[in-house]
């Protein structure tokens, strides 16, 4: 190809791209309808209680209650309004936020015709939103720019939406926040086409990753894989952080597992050949079942392999009645009830592979709500044509939930412990029965692991003389994530710890405090020491974390109290995180890890987070008032072999209870 025709080719696909964007810049600018209301709130709230049937007597208290009137809300709970008051003001309601507003669009967006007989009005659910928008409502001014981008329910308006978002991030930078303008600079929506911003944008979303919320900053991260493998960067650890951060299948969860099932084949990742020469021949799994089932662990597709594989219920409860047991099964009920009651179906197949069908019975608990298989028993035909108990699985863990799959004509038992403590996403069981009716176990136990640095933002405030601790957070940061991991508070040889203290008066019978840490630090660097307390508990499988800056000793022993209580209930899915460091950081409250350390004379602030195993970093300077971010970080604690092993338990074919 000579000169002439390459350039012809670059130049062609430069305006390419450059018109795509072109046209999502110019898209024009159209106002949304519905119907006659356009922006008088007396109108919408009017249309509300038409379309709701509240009664005309309660119509100014309603409307005081959505304003967050808290006497008016109270008197409509009264008033026996129950399901309308649950949907506007739900548990965990944030007042003075616009909350309110933004409940009714959602009723209005997503239609409740069986509770409220409230049918879909998106146009009407854009006005909502904007009420709540006025009102510093994050959620509803996300929602009229992703309405305005996509044309759903209002006319698609590029610009428009590029604003609704500019003003979401003003409202609040969050994760979402970032994810959409990346996107807008990413395909030129409503803006210029920026590569570069985008990338940005989208690494600020995912470094602000929320546990409770992971989903924007997952399409930032996927965002982020497809504009490095534009540029031919290594994509590999990004790969591997999203496709552990995500147990939902959908169209990106299966690109992800799509490129890590690449490296597996090639073996292009040099962790997979360390992987695969654990494959070793057993009699009761095949080579093709252990590698398949390797691979499903490596590329965290676990629910992706678990429902490509799985054997659906063959026998309903009614079918119970035609089944006679040499003694009955040792259940609360009798069979035929128990899989009434538990809403049952169960199989019969060829468990052991010896050309005949057994019976095989789910058996479930409600550990804590979660309803879940947590065994098999498999009744076998005798002599007599009576069924008798012939063999059980190994039980799994509290949250397990055991699947029946079959591969290659071959029934197996599968667990992926993932929702039991500690969350080991990586972690697989598999179970077989043989012809005698042997349990046999395959456990796939990763416990190698190694940090491994993704990549580091600078502030460009701060990208010259600040390499050296900006290594030093580094450091701290791989000793940090593995105090995490052995559930302890992180704290350097540097930092100026306070011995000697007690605290009684943080300890509450629900909560095992495991550490409790006092140092002192200049933390905002005007001179004078505070005292900072760090605390970690473990209530429900879950941790729970105190960052508390005090003046002095003094302060601490008088007004420190336990974080029993101060954890709002909504909020009660951790690691969460609360104190009065967060009026000084901008961060979701998740910190994990915190420390301070002294360089050139100044105290900085590193904070960690933590996602399963994706953990970003940042470090601040706190100064005159104001916090500065210094730099920011990700990192994956990278599986780098496991422990493949097989048991067969004793008496496994004689199950007890």
């Amino acid at each position: 190809m000579n000169t002439k025709i390459k350039l012809f080719i670059i130049i062609f696909l430069l305006l390419t791209i450059l018109t795509s964007c072109d046209k999502n810049l110019k898209n024009p600018t159209q106002t949304p309808e519905a119907g006659t209301i356009q922006n008088d709130p007396n109108e919408l709230f009017e249309k509300f209680y038409q379309d709701t049937n509240i009664p005309s007597t309660l119509h100014s208290i309603f409307t005081k209650a959505i304003n967050d009137d808290p006497a008016a809300q109270s008197q409509i709970y009264r008033e026996n309004f129950t399901q309308i008051y649950e949907k506007i003001f739900p548990f965990g309601y944030t007042p003075n936020s616009g909350t309110a507003h933004y409940n009714i669009g959602m009723m209005y967006y997503t239609g409740i015709d069986e509770i409220i007989n409230l049918s879909t009005n998106k146009p009407l659910a854009f006005l909502w939103f904007k009420e709540a928008s006025k009102n510093g409502n994050l959620d509803s001014t996300i929602m009229m720019g992703d309405m305005a981008k996509n044309g759903d329910g209002i006319p698609v308006d590029n610009s428009l939406a590029f604003s609704f978002y500019l003003n979401a991030f003003e409202i609040e930078p969050n994760e979402t926040a970032y994810q959409r303008l990346g996107e807008c600079y990413e395909k030129g929506i409503g803006t210029e086409c920026n590569q570069a911003t985008a990338y940005d944008y989208y690494i600020q979303s995912v470094l602000k990753i929320n546990p409770s919320d992971i989903y924007s900053s997952l399409s930032a991260l996927y965002s982020m894989i497809s504009i490095a493998n534009q540029t031919n960067s290594d994509t590999l650890l990004l790969l591997k952080a999203a496709g552990s951060l995500n147990s939902i299948e959908n169209e990106q969860k299966q690109a992800i597992v799509k490129h890590l099932y690449e490296h597996w084949d090639n073996s292009t990742d040099p962790i997979v050949t360390n992987l695969k020469n654990q494959i070793q021949p057993n009699p009761h799994f095949s080579n093709n079942f252990i590698e398949e089932f390797m691979k499903t662990s490596y590329s965290y597709s676990y629910s992706a392999f678990s429902e490509k594989y799985a054997v659906k219920p063959n026998r309903t409860f009614e079918d119970a009645q035609k089944i006679q047991f040499l003694e009955p099964p040792d259940f609360d009920y009798d069979f035929e009830t128990y899989l009434q009651q538990k809403n049952y179906d169960f199989y019969e197949y060829d468990f052991n592979g010896d050309g005949e069908n057994e019976i095989g019975i789910p058996i479930s608990h409600g550990s804590g709500g979660h309803h879940s298989t947590y065994s098999f028993d498999i009744y076998k035909k005798n002599s007599q044509g009576l069924y008798e108990i012939f063999s059980q699985t190994l039980l799994s863990g509290l949250f397990d939930s055991l699947q029946l799959i079959k591969f290659e004509d071959k029934y197996y038992f599968i667990a992926n412990p993932e929702t039991d403590y500690p969350k080991i996403a990586t972690d697989l069981m598999a179970q077989s029965i043989d012809v005698s009716g042997k349990t046999h176990v395959l456990y796939l136990d990763y416990r190698q692991y190694a940090i491994k640095h993704i990549l580091t933002k600078t502030n460009e405030n701060f990208s010259v003389g600040f390499d050296a601790l900006i290594s030093k957070t580094h450091e701290y940061a791989h000793e940090a994530i593995s105090a995490a991991k052995t559930g302890t508070i992180y704290s350097p040889d540097d930092e100026v710890t306070i011995d000697g203290i007690s605290f009684s008066q943080l300890t509450h019978p629900s909560y095992r405090h495991l550490r409790n840490i006092l140092f002192s630090a200049d933390i905002n660097n005007d001179g004078a020491t505070e005292i900072i307390h760090k605390g970690l508990t473990i209530a429900n499988y879950e941790e729970y974390t105190v960052y508390d800056i005090y003046k002095n000793i003094e302060d601490f022993a008088t007004n420190a109290k336990p974080i029993h209580g101060r954890i709002p209930p909504y909020e009660y899915t951790g690691p969460y995180s609360l104190g009065n460091i967060y009026d000084k950081l901008p961060m979701p409250k998740k910190i994990i890890q915190l420390w301070t350390t002294n360089y050139n004379g100044k105290t900085y602030v590193s904070a960690l987070m933590r996602n399963k195993f994706f953990y970003s970093l940042q470090t601040f300077l706190i100064e005159n008032e104001e916090t500065s971010v210094v730099s920011q970080s990700m990192f994956l604690d990278e599986v780098q072999n496991m422990n493949l092993r097989f048991e067969t338990p004793e008496n496994s074919h004689i199950p007890t209870f």
